[in-house]
């Protein structure tokens, strides 16, 4: 775990860098939010990896504006609480939205990760539930409540794993806290 001057708690860096990636860091946006941050919606895209994720604030603000995956949004195929794109590929992404309401919060976030992130889990205290990707690596739970931090974001990196080929994955994940806790891995 890191602690930053702001406050914010890092925890370790999941998965490995690769060539070509794209980094992404929503701590600048959580610092200018200040200490009423909250996060309002989580946004995972999903092959059979985690092919992207976004995290939306309270305010309605977006950030991790560069964790779009490859896609064109002109050819979604359903739309309820869920998309399906297709890449240039023909390959099937899912997107999976969470909302959070007001008196909600994310209490435990479950990363499956290995040499990339495999998946990951974001659960609600109020019991919803939403899942990005596979189930492979190791499985390693953040228990929010039990840690004492509140989740409050996510910094890493994205890469192309076909070369050209638009098959994004997330290949590395830091997840950020803040809260008087302290970061403990189950």
């Amino acid at each position: 775990m890191v602690e930053s001057d702001s406050g914010l708690k890092y925890s370790k860096v999941f998965g490995t860098n690769w060539k070509n990636q794209r980094q992404f860091d929503d701590t600048p946006f959580i610092i200018d939010l200040g200490e009423d941050v909250k996060v309002g919606g989580i946004e995972l895209y999903s092959t059979t990896f985690l092919a992207g994720l976004q995290i939306f604030y309270d305010n309605g603000q977006l950030v991790s504006n560069d964790m779009y995956i490859a896609n064109d949004p002109s050819k979604t195929i359903e739309r309820e609480d869920n998309i399906e794109y297709y890449t240039n590929k023909n390959e099937k992404i899912k997107s999976n939205f969470l909302k959070i309401d007001k008196d909600d919060k994310i209490s435990k976030v479950i990363l499956y990760a290995g040499d990339i992130i495999d998946g990951i889990e974001f659960c609600t205290n109020n019991g919803k539930s939403a899942h990005g990707g596979g189930y492979g690596g190791s499985k390693l739970t953040f228990d929010c409540e039990e840690m004492g931090l509140d989740f409050v974001g996510i910094k890493g990196s994205i890469a192309d794993i076909s070369q050209g080929n638009y098959y994004w994955t997330v290949h590395s994940l830091v997840l950020i806290f803040k809260g008087k806790g302290e970061i403990k891995i189950k």
